[in-house]
């Protein structure tokens, strides 16, 4: 058991040799002493007996002191006289004329004792091979100064070593170091450094803030009161931190430890078999440990390793030092310090979602309420909704369950998203970024340029997307550039932000919503949800299987790849290669059909409607429209308003069917920018009633370039300016009721029309 002295005196289970009343002047040898108890005292008194070498002989032991010392004795009974001094070197104890054990004062050493009362001893016992062979107890005037303490024995022997709770060395503290036996070691209440060495000893620091040595063997260390650092070494050790804040010190392990300060147990290295009570903090070896904390407020160093750090409740400070470690600050406001190596912030145990940002070395929600981070390149989310922020280094983000935001920042990061719908944003540097389950997010925004994102192929490039490698994500948010993002063929959020975007949905019923900016959107196969946002944007149907019936005007799409679309915010629209029917709104539109026979109707609105390849019908309805057919044969209505009609290659009909939709007046006539007589191209007047005053659908008389004779139904052409300009009158008023103008000089008969 350890043993604490806390007296002037120690008293030694042991048969000891006793000296009192002694006034010898001369070396003098000693008879066989064992039968008597007490201690060989060095003291000061009022009888005075000069030494220079003294032996004596006891059980068969030899004892010398070397050096010159001074001693008084009083009938035992020891006083302080002011300016005496004891000066000894060492005691050396022979049997049989061979060294048994020493005694070393490093020499020369002066023991200065005060002129106050008390007593301070050397004590020397011996009994046998099994009680202490060696007391040694050193009292304490304020002035008494002492270097150093070295206690040597034979290892099956132990040491019993006390220290007076007023004693003060040189340096403050008290450096004791046992035999290679089973020692009992009790320190004072100044600060102690004691090593028990070999053997299974008991050490105890008192009071101050001590450093105990348990050495080889099961020891037993008690720091006592005060801050204390314990290193119990090899063997099954017993710490007891006391009162104060005390520390377990393995950096001496030979092979990494586990120590959990709640359960008190310690497993490997030096650890092993350990145990530990009142341990406020440890210190890991340096090779890869395992340090977990308690309820406490815990300091957790893992030193050198790839360490794994458990702060548990508390405000900790965890410093992973080292190595790649990985650090759990758990609840309180923690400190959490990765040191050197590649180091993780992980709060997968947390009760609530967490932010950290480690380029500012800040934590908040859950866990991370409080914290600071310094030195750590990675974070590791809890199972709920997280926000995790890199660094401009290399970071590695993992946002476990629920719905995590991570930031990536510059560097080459890896992310993973996990379950739950993330958002995951890489930021600068070649990213290799991983949604996990559930509907995530890749994200751009805050891009330096225009991205190019295809989840189907995983392929990503042009501003922050350069480099980056992406899966298992099913949405797309682009930059504030222009960007093309292609979805899969699964249902897909993709939303384009500012710039000027292409966005595929491809297959799935996808959600597309191309922000700012010109946009062109296809949302592919599926019942897609599309909005065009502000600026002119194009819904495009190219790459449907079959021909689309699209209306801006109510927003909504059928057959193709249309079929149960909905769609709101575009100004464009084009259709697929197959024969579709495009329907614009009250806005200015511009309405492709492709390739098919194609029907397309601008309605209101200065409307451009194109035809392309295809025998197509273009109706401008109302606005100033411009309608261009493209090959095949094209119907061409241009509806009210002033209208430009080109019908493009093939026999091509410019249809009009009121004379209030194309007029006398420059304003609101139509014009026919390519009549072609050699492609067969026809004007279309047969709906017009030439006649107004007779009943039905009178047709025209075509009269050339005659005037109007004053009889309703005359039809007539003039060539102006080298344009060629066709009048109608209906009301035989003789004076033109609609007019159509034709690019060119274009000499017309009866064969180039409908009447």
């Amino acid at each position: 058991m350890p043993q604490v002295t806390t007296a002037p005196n120690v008293t030694v289970q042991a048969d000891d040799f006793w000296v009192e009343n002694a006034a010898q002047t001369t070396n003098e040898a000693f008879g066989d002493q064992t039968s008597q108890t007490g201690n060989l005292v060095l003291g000061i008194g009022n009888v005075v007996t000069n030494y220079s070498d003294y032996s004596f002989e006891s059980g068969g032991f030899t004892y010398h002191y070397i050096g010159n010392w001074e001693v008084a004795i009083n009938g035992g009974l020891l006083s302080a006289t002011t300016g005496a001094q004891g000066y000894y070197d060492q005691v050396v104890i022979e049997q049989n004329g061979q060294p048994y054990a020493t005694l070393t004062l490093d020499a020369p050493v002066a023991v200065n004792f005060g002129s106050t009362s008390g007593i301070d001893l050397l004590g020397l016992g011996l009994n046998g091979l099994t009680d202490p062979l060696l007391s040694a107890v050193f009292g304490a005037e304020p002035t008494a100064s002492l270097d150093n303490l070295h206690l040597a024995a034979d290892p099956d022997l132990p040491v019993e070593v006390g220290l007076d709770p007023n004693a003060v060395f040189n340096d403050g503290t008290t450096p004791v170091t046992g035999t290679p036996g089973s020692d009992v070691i009790g320190g004072d209440t100044g600060n102690n450094e004691i090593d028990g060495g070999a053997g299974d000893d008991t050490v105890t620091g008192d009071a101050g803030n001590d450093i105990l040595h348990g050495g080889e063997g099961n020891d037993t260390l008690d720091g006592g009161a005060d801050n204390d650092t314990l290193h119990g070494g090899v063997g099954a050790d017993v710490l007891i931190g006391g009162s104060g804040v005390d520390t377990a010190d393995y950096s001496d392990s030979d092979a990494g430890v586990v120590i959990d300060l709640a359960a008190g147990t310690g497993s490997g290295g030096h650890a092993e078999g350990d145990t530990l009570s009142g341990i406020e903090n440890a210190v890991g070896s340096a090779l890869g440990d395992v340090l977990s904390g308690d309820g406490g407020d815990n300091v957790l160093n893992g030193q050198d390793g790839d360490d794994m750090l458990h702060g548990g409740a508390g405000n900790d400070t965890l410093t992973g030092d080292a190595g790649n470690d990985i650090l759990h600050g758990g609840l309180g406001a923690d400190i959490l310090d990765g040191g050197d190596g590649t180091d993780t912030a992980d709060y997968s145990d947390s009760d609530a979602g967490v932010a950290i940002d480690l380029a500012a070395g800040t934590g908040s929600g859950g866990h991370a309420e409080g914290d600071t981070l310094t030195n750590i390149e990675n974070a590791v989310g809890s199972g709920l909704n997280d926000i995790l922020s890199g660094s401009a280094g290399d970071n590695v983000l993992n946002g476990q369950d629920g719905d995590d935001a991570l930031n990536g920042g510059d560097g080459n990061d890896t992310l993973t998203g996990d379950a739950g719908n993330d958002t995951v944003n890489g930021g600068a540097g070649a990213d290799t970024m991983d949604g996990g389950s559930g509907s995530d997010t890749v994200d751009y925004q805050g891009s330096s340029g225009g991205v190019q994102v295809n989840l189907g192929t995983g392929a990503a490039s042009g501003g922050h997307a350069q480099g980056d490698k992406i899966a298992n994500f099913e949405n797309i948010t682009g930059s504030d550039l222009s960007d093309r993002l292609y979805g899969d063929a699964n249902a897909n959020i993709i939303k384009g932000l500012g710039g000027n975007d292409v966005i595929y949905g491809l297959g799935g019923n996808d959600t597309i919503d191309g922000g700012s900016g010109n946009d062109i959107v296809n949302g592919g196969a599926g019942a897609d949800a599309m909005t065009g946002g502000s600026g002119v944007d194009t819904l495009d149907y190219r790459g449907s299987s079959a021909g689309v019936r699209v209306d801006l005007l109510i927003g909504k799409g059928g057959g193709g790849d249309a079929q149960s679309d909905t769609f709101s915010g575009f100004e464009r629209a084009g259709g697929s290669s197959f024969n579709d029917k495009l329907l614009g709104d009250t806005g200015a539109n511009v309405l492709s059909g492709y390739n098919g026979n194609d029907s397309i109707n601008g309605r209101a609105g200065n409307d451009r409607l194109y035809g392309n390849a295809g025998n197509d019908t273009l109706i401008g309805d109302k606005g100033n429209d411009v309608l261009l057919g493209s090959t095949g044969r094209d119907a061409l209505y241009g509806g009210l308003g002033r209208d430009k009609l080109q019908g493009g290659a093939d026999a091509d009909r410019f249809i009009f069917k009121k004379i209030g939709e194309s007029t006398v007046a420059t304003a609101g006539r139509d014009v026919i920018l390519d009549f072609s007589q050699g492609q067969h191209d026809k004007i279309d007047l047969s709906v017009i009633d030439a006649n107004s005053h007779a009943g039905g659908n009178q047709a025209f008389d075509f009269i050339g370039s005659d005037g109007f004779s004053g009889k309703a139904g005359e039809l007539n052409t003039k060539v102006v300016g080298g344009n060629t300009y066709i009048y109608g009158d209906v009301n035989g008023d003789g004076k033109a009721d609609f007019s159509v103008g034709l690019h060119g000089s274009i000499h017309l008969t009866s064969n180039d029309f409908l009447l």
